[in-house]
């Protein structure tokens, strides 16, 4: 009887508990950025912009450093962002003064940076990111993008047809630097979310709006959809429609979010300026804390698998679970 006893509280107290690290628990991996760089100092004041994986091992991430002045910085991991190493290659940025954003890759070898420096520019490489191709063009934002096919691209202000060749603009809803993101169906149906509290829809690609939602107490961050019917925003407040945004309900009202991804239908995250990762089983009604980043706020989530997502921000660390966050 002593034994059993012994035998349980021995489980209780060791066997059921999580691996932790300074009170976190290891459901979450810190990679730090020492794999990413080996001169710290170079590396000093980073932030994440943007991330993009093309498989389970193959990504790239976005962002600027500022250790002395702010510069666009692309690193590029082929171990499922175990190990990262700079691949800014040449033709990208302006030095100092630019700042890196959205990142999209539609193949192994043809990606696109949108980045700042007098103006809102895109960058194209066709070799995997070794080099890149400065393109003159003014895409307002270089924060917003999304990507339908290889060929149907979408940044800033600026769409392509054919695969980045060439670029012609569409009509944004409202300033440019209002709009926070868009979610598009095809080169002709999408939602919108802007910073002043609106979430519109068009059909035609931007020559006509229709306004779902406005409250001006609400500053929108990022849009996205979980099924044909069901949209989730994010921003100071987390809101749902299960209608295609004829009618709304509030998820979540606490920190910041910046970015949501989803792994499944039901299963999804969502990264706060506050450090909190918070996580979903419901597709969206209801969110929960899953794990708390003191180290740095999260700027970006991406979904490598089902079971394995990356977040990043302004730290030196990168966050990656494998385990859905358990």
């Amino acid at each position: 009887m002593r034994f059993l006893v012994y035998t349980t509280l021995f489980l209780l107290l060791f066997g059921c508990k999580k691996d932790m690290e300074d009170g976190r628990d290891l459901s979450w991996k810190k990679i730090p950025y020492t794999t990413i760089d080996q001169n710290q100092s170079e590396f000093h004041g980073l932030g994440i912009a943007d991330i993009e994986f093309i498989d389970d091992k193959i990504g790239y991430l976005s962002g600027t450093q500022t250790y002395h002045e702010p510069a666009v910085k692309i690193y590029k991991t082929i171990d499922g962002g175990s190990n990262w190493s700079r691949w800014n290659g040449t033709g990208i940025g302006c030095g100092a003064g630019s700042y890196g954003g959205r990142i999209i890759f539609t193949s192994a070898s043809t990606g696109f940076v949108a980045y700042s420096c007098l103006g809102w520019k895109i960058s194209k490489t066709a070799d995997g990111g070794q080099s890149w191709n400065q393109e003159i063009i003014n895409i307002d934002n270089e924060n917003i993008g999304f990507e339908l096919s290889i060929n149907e691209i979408f940044l800033g202000s600026q769409k392509s047809t054919n695969g980045g060749q060439t670029w012609v603009p569409f009509n944004l809803p409202v300033q440019a630097n209002e709009v926070s993101g868009y979610y598009l169906l095809d080169t002709l149906n999408g939602y919108f979310s802007t910073t002043t509290g609106l979430i519109l829809e068009t059909n035609d690609l931007g020559s006509t709006w229709d306004t779902l939602y406005n409250n001006s107490e609400n500053n929108f961050s990022m849009i996205t959809m979980v099924d044909s019917n069901t949209i989730i925003v994010g921003g100071n407040k987390i809101i749902i429609s299960h209608d295609k945004g004829q009618s709304w309900n509030y998820a979540y009202v606490g920190g910041f979010v910046n970015d949501i991804k989803f792994l499944n239908s039901s299963i999804g995250f969502a990264g706060c300026t506050n450090g909190l990762i918070l996580k979903t089983n419901d597709g969206g009604n209801t969110w929960s804390q899953n794990y708390d980043c003191n180290f740095m706020g999260i700027n970006t989530l991406e979904v490598i698998n089902e079971q394995t997502l990356i977040a990043a921000g302004s730290s030196r660390f990168i966050l990656k679970t494998t385990t859905q966050g358990n």
